[in-house]
């Protein structure tokens, strides 16, 4: 029964982190995903007595994905907002083209913090076609410099790619 009690708690913990996400994100599609993994877990809490195993997301992103491979070159992987106020909300676009004889499908995008949020096309680009990822960086309750990444992957070789953005926080007086 004290399994089952700490397996609940932690199920409401990633509930709440999850309306945290769904609060910056504000995408009606990620609350029914959402929804569905709460759902999915608590079922399986309810019909095993415990939470599932571990997912190694490390082995998971070195994974060959089911579509062909192509390239990806990005026109800078760094930006620097320079020193910025506390509490702003600042953003900038990383270009890339895919470099590849295959569509390239970014399959996904994450901030290393929920301050930094990504933005990527979902669609498919086509081999020359060039496509824009939209980082946003929220200083808010930040100081001094910050240096945070975005990690993008897709199907390319290597599969991620790391993007950074970087600024000096000062303190409004």
């Amino acid at each position: 029964m004290k399994n089952l009690s700490l397996s609940i708690s932690i199920v409401a913990l990633l509930v709440a982190c999850a309306g945290f996400y769904l609060n910056n994100q504000a995408s009606k599609q990620n609350e029914l995903k959402i929804l569905s993994v709460e759902k999915e877990l608590r079922d399986y809490v309810q019909s095993h007595g415990g939470m599932p195993p571990a997912i190694d997301h490390a082995a998971e992103a070195s994974q060959p994905l089911n579509i062909p491979l192509t390239g990806i070159s990005f026109a800078k992987n760094e930006h620097n907002f320079g020193t910025i106020t506390q509490g702003e909300k600042v953003k900038t676009k990383f270009t890339f083209t895919n470099t590849g004889t295959e569509n390239l499908v970014i399959t996904n995008a994450t901030g290393s913090c929920g301050c930094t949020v990504p933005e990527y096309p979902k669609e498919p680009i086509a081999p020359g076609a060039t496509g824009e990822i939209l980082v946003e960086f929220n200083s808010e309750g930040k100081e001094g410099e910050q240096a945070k990444t975005v990690t993008v992957e897709a199907n390319t070789e290597p599969r991620q790619t790391v993007l950074t953005v970087k600024s000096n926080i000062v303190v409004k007086k």
